[in-house]
C-alpha cells in the first residue's frame, strides 16, 4: 500500500509524495535563484522528512525538470545544464553535483501563493511538512501524470479481471459438481434397477444357504450390438442347467440405444450401464485415451460385482466370444482350485474368472490390452 501511494499521483494536485516535497521546499525557500541540483536535494531532504535517500531524490528532482517531447508537458522546475534528452527517454542526465535548476516561472501560477494559508499542513514528529495536497488552477493529473493515470486504469482492469476470474473458477466448481451429482443420480438409478430386476427375477432364492453361486458372470458390451446377441445365445445354450451357479449381468460401455435394446431384451440377464463423460488425464503424453476408459469401465463393473453386490467370484466374458459346452464346468473346477489357493497358470480360453482374495490376477491377465487403474487390493 505504501508503494503504491508513492507511485501514483493525487487526482487533487497531479503529485506523488515525493513531488509534493520538493514543489513544497521550493515555496518555502522561495527557490527562485539556480542551485545545485545535489544542494537543493538535501534542502528538501532536511525539511520535509524525505526518508528515502538523497539520491533518489536528486533524480526526482532532475524528473521535474525535464522538459522534453516525453517526459512532462509543464515542467515545475527549470533546467539550467544536461538534463536528458528525448533519445536516451532522460536517463544520459548529468550527476546532479553539475546541473543546477529553480521554480519555473510558471509554477506560483499554477499552485497560487494565496492557497497556502488554507491548505492543509502534515505533521512529523512535531515537524510542519508539506500540504496534504495542492489546488492547483488547471488540472495537472491530465498535463504531467498520463502514465500514471495509465497505471491506474490497468490496475482497475486487473481488478475486474481478477473478479471475473473468481467467477469462473467458482463456475467451473458448480459445474463439475453438477456433473458429479448426476453421475451419482445415474448410478442410484442404476442400483435401484437392479435391486428390482434381481427381486423380480426371484435371484434371491439363489443367493441362500442352500444355494450360493459359484461366481457371477459378467459380458462386457460396447457398440456391438450383433456381437453381443450372437454371444448371449452362446452362453444361454449352455447356462440354462446351471442357471443358478453362474449370475448373468451385462455391463454397458458407453450410450449406444442399440446395445441397450438388445441387452433388456433379455429377461435372464441383469442390465447395467456405465456412462463416463469425464476427461481423462494420462500418465504419460501419447497414451491413448481409449485404454484408460476401459480401464474405469472395467473397474466400475468389477467393483459394483465384488463389493457392492458381494460376490466372491467374477467370470469376465468378451462380446465377441462364444461359448463351448464345457466352459461352465471348467470354471467351477477353477473356483475349486481357488478356494483351496491354487491359482490357474494362464486365463481360460472362453474367459476369465477372477477372485476377490487375488485382484492381482487381472493386472497380469489384462496387462497386454489395457493399463488397469486404481484397482484396490492390489
Amino acid at each position: 500500500m505504501a508503494d503504491l501511494q508513492r507511485s501514483i499521483p493525487s487526482m487533487v494536485d497531479g503529485l506523488k509524495p515525493g513531488l509534493r516535497k520538493i514543489l513544497f521546499s521550493s515555496f518555502k525557500h522561495n527557490f527562485t535563484k539556480e542551485a545545485k541540483v545535489a544542494q537543493f536535494s538535501g534542502y528538501v531532504s532536511g525539511h520535509s522528512a524525505y526518508h528515502h535517500g538523497e539520491q533518489n531524490l536528486a533524480g526526482t528532482i532532475i524528473g521535474m525538470t525535464q522538459d522534453f517531447v516525453g517526459s512532462n508537458n509543464i515542467n515545475l522546475l527549470q533546467p539550467n545544464g544536461q538534463f536528458g534528452n528525448q533519445h536516451q527517454g532522460g536517463k544520459d542526465h548529468a550527476s546532479s553535483r553539475y546541473v543546477y535548476t529553480c521554480l519555473s516561472p510558471i509554477t506560483r501560477f499554477l499552485f497560487p501563493k494565496d492557497d497556502d494559508c488554507l491548505l492543509d499542513y502534515l505533521n512529523e514528529d512535531g515537524q510542519s511538512i508539506e500540504r496534504t495536497w495542492y489546488m492547483p488552477t488547471i488540472p495537472m493529473v491530465l498535463f504531467n501524470s498520463s502514465e500514471a493515470a495509465f497505471i491506474y486504469i490497468q490496475m482497475r482492469l486487473f481488478g475486474i479481471q481478477s473478479s471475473y476470474t473468481d467467477r469462473l473458477a467458482a463456475a467451473e466448481q458448480i459445474v463439475s459438481l453438477e456433473e458429479k451429482k448426476k453421475s451419482q443420480d445415474q448410478e442410484c438409478g442404476q442400483l435401484r434397477a437392479l435391486v428390482h430386476d434381481l427381486e423380480r427375477k426371484g435371484a434371491q432364492n439363489v443367493v441362500d444357504k442352500l444355494q450360493v453361486p459359484v461366481a457371477a458372470a459378467m459380458i462386457m458390451a460396447c457398440n456391438r450390438p450383433n456381437y453381443l446377441e450372437r454371444k448371449i445365445e452362446s452362453i444361454l445354450k449352455y447356462q440354462g442347467s446351471v442357471a443358478s451357479k453362474f449370475i448373468l449381468f451385462i455391463f454397458q460401455d458407453g450410450p449406444n440405444e442399440n446395445v441397450k435394446h438388445k441387452a433388456l431384451s433379455y429377461n435372464q440377464i441383469t442390465y447395467m450401464q456405465h456412462l463416463d463423460f469425464g476427461t481423462v488425464q494420462t500418465e504419460r503424453p501419447g497414451e491413448l485415451i481409449a485404454y484408460y476408459k476401459i480401464a474405469s469401465h472395467y473397474k466400475w463393473a468389477l467393483d459394483g460385482l465384488f463389493y457392492k453386490h458381494n460376490f466372491t467370484r467374477v467370470i469376465n466374458l468378451e462380446d465377441d466370444m462364444k461359448i463351448s459346452p464345457k466352459n461352465f464346468g471348467y470354471f467351477e473346477a477353477a473356483a475349486t482350485l481357488m478356494d483351496k489357493k491354487i491359482e490357474p497358470l494362464c486365463p481360460f480360453p472362453h474367459g476369465m474368472i477372477m477372485d476377490i482374495r487375488n485382484l492381482c490376477m487381472i493386472r497380469r491377465v489384462f496387462t497386454a490390452q489395457i493399463s488397469f487403474l486404481d484397482l484396490d487390493g492390489c
